[in-house]
């Protein structure tokens, strides 16, 4: 089945919300308690976790002016537990988000950023969980430059990969590639790309014993890069194929696994298309959308349900995508996803 998470806005506040689906066409909404948003979603069997994030329209009398949103389910999204997100021991009680969660064989892991009193800037933290009731702290990862946050997570067996981002008053956004397995007392630092223009997005994927890695940079034009990082902190470089019969202007969005092999979606040209790969080498971009105004943020796969996509129309509306093969595609309702997955 999939899963997918995201509010619905009634003036002036917005509510977070569930939609489950059998057959990625027909939907059932869930009404989460509270306020807020949720950014992201994991599942793993039965169990699933949604993340997020309510700003607070008015700065509390204490100075709070946001909370994460931490809601877990072990009835296949049917009912749901929220669970008070505690903050690090130096925090400023002053805002929080959750934007990332991944579930591994054994437990799930949640991210996001806080603010740091004591630093007087932003952090990122992780909070790790094997019933879905008692939520851990992980080891903090390291303070790069001024202010961080944490971009993407990602398990590869038992090893946690997270793309840290770093910012200083003086100098561009930076990006760090750390990895953590279960004992250890820190993270380690992976060997990335030197780079001379700030990252803006990195979105991931694991296929086997390695990670791939969509790098999204701030240069004229917009580019984006592919890395693949393993266990031993290796990064390398790949390159994708570009279209031949016009100037290059390709921006790779994301990765997914289809039977295997690691697929990518972006724009080529001002379309959104979708990339498959044998493992040897890429094809030739296959349209998936070309209307004026909209485009593909995410897009997921699974044998049984095949391709769902979720996308933005005029920056006001999402919209969602269902194809079988990858090729034939049609819109379904609602148009409100912030995340999918499958289960």
């Amino acid at each position: 089945g999939f899963i997918a998470v995201g509010a619905e806005w009634t003036d002036p506040h917005s509510y977070p919300r569930v939609w489950t689906s059998s057959d990625g066409v027909s939907w059932g909404k869930h009404k989460l308690p509270g306020r807020g948003s949720l950014f992201g979603v994991a599942a793993k069997g039965n169990r699933l976790v949604a993340v997020g994030h309510n700003s607070l329209t008015e700065v509390t009398a204490k100075g709070r002016s946001g909370y994460s949103l931490l809601f877990s389910s072990t009835a296949r999204g049917a009912s749901w537990r929220r669970t008070t997100v505690r903050e690090p021991s130096d925090s400023g009680n002053f805002t929080s988000w959750l934007d990332q969660v991944v579930a591994t064989e054994s437990r799930f892991i949640v991210g996001g950023s806080y603010y740091d009193e004591d630093e007087r800037t932003y952090r990122p933290f992780l909070q790790q969980s094997s019933n879905l009731r008692t939520w851990k702290a992980m080891p903090k990862p390291p303070e790069l430059d001024e202010s961080s946050g944490l971009l993407e997570l990602l398990q590869i067996g038992r090893t946690t990969l997270i793309v840290q981002d770093a910012s200083s008053a003086s100098g561009s956004d930076r990006v760090w590639v750390q990895l953590h397995e279960p004992g250890d007392s820190g993270w380690r630092l992976a060997g990335t790309p030197a780079l001379s223009n700030s990252v803006t997005h990195a979105l991931g994927v694991v296929a086997g014993d390695h990670a791939l890695l969509s790098v999204t940079i701030e240069s004229r034009p917009t580019r984006t890069e592919l890395w693949t990082v393993n266990r031993a902190r290796d990064v390398t470089r790949v390159e994708l194929a570009e279209p031949t019969a016009a100037p290059a202007a390709v921006h790779p969005h994301g990765l997914i696994l289809i039977d295997g092999e690691p697929a990518a979606y972006g724009d080529a040209q001002g379309v959104d298309v979708l990339w498959r790969s044998d493992g040897a080498a890429w094809t030739a971009p296959r349209v998936v959308r070309e209307k004026a105004g909209e485009s593909v943020d995410r897009m997921d796969w699974s044998r049984s349900g095949g391709f769902l996509a979720t996308g933005q129309q005029q920056s006001d509306h999402a919209f969602v995508l269902h194809s079988n093969d990858g090729v034939t595609w049609r819109q379904t309702p609602p148009r409100v996803f912030n995340e999918v997955a499958q289960y």
